[in-house]
Order: C-alpha cells, then structure tokens, then sequence
C-alpha cells in the first residue's frame, strides 16, 4: 500500500509545491545578481583561455568567479539565518498540510505515520540492495564474457594458420564487438540508474516531510491550539 501512497504524494507535490517564480521571489535578488555574474565570468574565462592574445583575461575572471561564488555562499547562510523564523513557520504550516492531506487516506494516528515510515524506509533500501545485486550479476556477466574472448585470442596468437596481420585483425574485431556490448550496457545502466536515482530522492523526501508531520503534529506540539494556530497564520 505504501506503494500506491508515495505516488499519491507524488500527484499532492505536483499540484501544491510552490512555482519556479515564486521561489525566485523569495530569494533576494542580489543573490541571483552574484551567481549570475559567477555563471558570466565562468564563462567568459573559458572562451578567452582559447585566445591567443588574450587568455589573460582568464586570469582575471577565474579569481573573480571564486570571489563572486563565495560571497553569494555567505549571504545566503546569512540571509537563512535571518529569515529561519519565517522558514520555520512556513515548514509548520505544510506539514500540517501534508497532515491533512494523510488524514484523507485514512492516515490519522502517530502510529499510522510510523508504519508508513517504516514500510517507505524498508522499501527504498530493499530498492537500492536490488539495484547493487543488478550490477554485481552485470559486472559478473561481462567477466565471463571476457575470458572467452581472451582464450579466443590467445588460440588465435599460437595457431600456425594465422599469419601476424589476420591475428591483429582478429583481435581488433572481437574488441569492437565486446566494446560495444559493454557501452549498449553501460548506456543502458546510466539511463535506468538516473531514473532510479530521481524516484529515490522522491522517496527520500516523501520520508523526511512525513517525519516533519511526526515532529509537528505530535512530538513537538505541546498545546492542544497550535496546529490551528498554525492554520490560521497561512
């Protein structure tokens, strides 16, 4: 059942989680202007070390880029700090939300959201023990593929029927072949493994905002009031 939960969470994420512009909004504009000029002096510096008479100038803009991305580190830690009171609230406010949302699937207790927990953490490292074992059998199998080819080769190496230029070509070919297996798996394994890596960060916070219903909701709500308190400051 737990299954069917997460991609339910999945379609209230889609549908409530604030736009793009709207996050943009609450980040201080001078923190884009920094990482904005970062991205131009990053930039400028690799197509001017390209120029002859003028890959100089990367000299200029590589520091430049360092000092423009620190800085920009900096205020932001300093301008969360600031706003962490605000930030709180906000993080209160959409885990009663979430809570909300849970109570209509019939998921209401403290105990509900513990198993459910439980279950999503038992499932997302059954997944990622399943994907280990997928790539140890893949690995397993490209060794056994191996070998053959290196006695082939061999043979090929002692056999009197074969002069030197046959062999280098044998062994060209049957490199090719196995070159290209390995990079249809390799492809085949990048493709699924970034798939798989970005239902795992899902999941990942699915599990850490169903723990913030835990710590809001009933371990850190020490008055009957503040869950409606919290609704009414929305």
């Amino acid at each position: 059942m737990e299954f069917y939960i997460f991609n339910s969470y999945l379609k209230y994420q889609k549908e409530n989680s604030p736009s793009f512009f709207r996050t943009m909004k609450k980040t201080p504009k001078y923190l884009w202007v920094l990482l904005g000029l970062a991205v131009i002096c990053a930039i400028s510096g690799m197509i001017f070390s390209f120029i002859d008479n003028l890959w100089w100038l990367f000299l200029v803009f590589a520091p430049a880029e360092i000092v423009f991305t620190f800085m920009a580190f900096v205020l932001q830690e300093r301008w969360e700090i600031k706003h962490s009171d605000r930030e709180l609230e906000e993080f209160k406010i959409s885990s009663v939300e979430l809570y909300n949302w849970l109570s209509n699937l019939s998921i209401t207790s403290q105990a509900d959201i513990e198993l459910l927990l439980e279950r999503l953490n038992d499932y997302r490292d059954g997944q990622i023990e399943k994907r280990e074992k997928q790539n140890n059998k893949i690995d397993k199998w490209m060794q056994t593929l191996i070998i053959p080819l290196i006695l082939a080769i061999i043979t090929a190496l002692i056999s009197n029927q074969a002069d030197i230029e046959s062999v280098l070509m044998f062994i060209f070919f049957m490199l090719a072949i196995v070159a290209m297996i390995y990079g249809l798996i390799w492809l085949v394994r990048s493709v699924v493994g970034i798939l798989q890596t970005q239902r795992r960060n899902k999941l990942d916070y699915f599990i850490s905002d169903l723990q913030g219903v835990l710590d809001v909701v009933f371990i850190f709500n020490h008055s009957d009031n503040e869950q409606e308190d919290i609704i009414e400051q929305k």
